[in-house]
């Protein structure tokens, strides 16, 4: 987590608290968790189908070759989110193989924390290796380390034995690469498909309908996501405003130091005169004084009526009243501990032409201004405020 950056953190109107929409499905809530690595899918069910209806299999695994869900269930959308131009074979293998290869699919996960807010993956697996399983039911407790993952596998209502034979389909390159090359199975694969996966979905489609949900033959287990907490809200919310990266490859833990810092620090700054809400990446100076970039504040104030627009042109370049023409800025994953002992310096910054002398401190190619430096510059009447309990 960010560290130095957030004890002043959001800007708040009339300490109002900074809220998020309702939790939605897992994967939905958080922006870039892939849901059809999160839960089941309508779009991997199909594809399992195709496959097995192919093959006169009993097991089938699949999985999407990118983050994204096909925006309906056609063969044109299914072949560009899966290995469309892989073929199929179909192998014999006993339930502790099967089980061998559901663990080798779960460790595509990391183990879950507690106080963990979202469920995040080791980033050495993308997504075309997050194979998802059809013909049997499963369960993957993610609060166990990989290996011990997979729970209560059944095959036709009846939990899996260890010894008991099935004819699993897949495609050729995950038969090569992981089945064998990994020594995961034993056998040898006895039929192999003529046409490519994009050839057979467009076929099946031809004679049968998409299914119209998921049938929720796996989930995962073991995990608390705390989706009516307000603090996980307020971390969902900085994610979406895109002040916060997506915890894909590590997730955000409530129980974390720096994000009870980031948490506690809500609604402590109060600026008077706007209507919009935000956050800016700030930091305290050696007197407790806060610093805000500036070009934060030129985001968050565009839309209301103190709304500015700020450049660099061999100097800082203040038009009030114009909105600002810059992307948000990435908050700093932190701020150097030396730069609270800096000594603020007088900058001359040009607001609507006419040159004004406020104080400022520069972090890593930013100018940061306290609040007073604000007034100066908009003429608003900003104020610092502790959090209301």
């Amino acid at each position: 987590m960010r560290k130095h950056v957030s004890r002043f953190l959001p800007l708040l109107l009339a300490l109002a608290l900074l809220t998020a929409p309702a939790a939605l499905a897992v994967g939905e809530d958080v922006p870039g968790l892939p849901q059809a690595s999160l839960t089941d899918t309508a779009a991997l069910d199909l594809i399992n189908q195709v496959q097995l209806s192919a093959a006169g299999a009993d097991v089938s695994a699949a999985a999407l070759t990118g983050d994204a869900l096909p925006q309906s269930l056609s063969a044109d959308d299914l072949a560009g989110v899966c290995s469309a131009n892989d073929t199929l074979v179909r192998v014999t293998v006993t339930g502790a193989e099967l089980k061998a290869y559901l663990e080798w699919a779960a460790a595509c996960y990391n183990q879950w924390k507690s106080g963990d807010i979202g469920i995040s993956f080791q980033p050495e697996r993308p997504a075309h290796t997050r194979d998802v399983f059809a013909g049997v039911d499963y369960e993957l407790d993610l609060s166990k380390p990989a290996g011990e993952r997979v729970q209560n596998v059944r095959f036709r209502g009846a939990p899996l034995s260890d010894d008991q034979q099935l004819k699993l389909v897949v495609s050729s390159e995950r038969y090569a690469v992981q089945l064998k090359g990994q020594s995961l199975i034993s056998g040898e694969y006895d039929w192999s498909s003529r046409q490519t996966l994009g050839a057979l979905i467009s076929d099946y489609l031809t004679g049968h309908a998409a299914p119209a949900a998921a049938d929720g033959n796996w989930s995962i287990t073991g995990v608390d996501l705390s989706l009516d907490s307000a603090e996980r809200a307020t971390l969902v919310a900085l994610i979406r405003s895109g002040q916060l990266e997506t915890p894909y490859a590590k997730s955000l833990n409530l129980n974390h130091y720096e994000v009870k810092n980031l948490l506690a620090s809500a609604n402590n700054v109060k600026l008077t005169d706007l209507d919009q809400f935000g956050t800016a990446a700030s930091f305290a100076d050696a007197d407790g004084v806060p610093y805000f970039r500036l070009r934060d504040l030129a985001f968050l104030f565009t839309g209301s009526k103190d709304q500015f627009n700020v450049r660099w042109d061999g100097k800082v370049v203040v038009q009030r009243g114009q909105a600002y023409d810059g992307g948000v800025l990435p908050l700093p994953w932190s701020i150097p501990a030396s730069a609270a002992a800096v000594p603020p310096a007088e900058i001359t910054v040009s607001v609507d032409g006419a040159d004004v002398r406020v104080s400022a401190i520069a972090v890593d190619g930013h100018y940061y201004l306290s609040v007073e430096g604000v007034n100066a510059l908009l003429g608003t009447s900003a104020t610092v405020q502790d959090k209301t309990p």
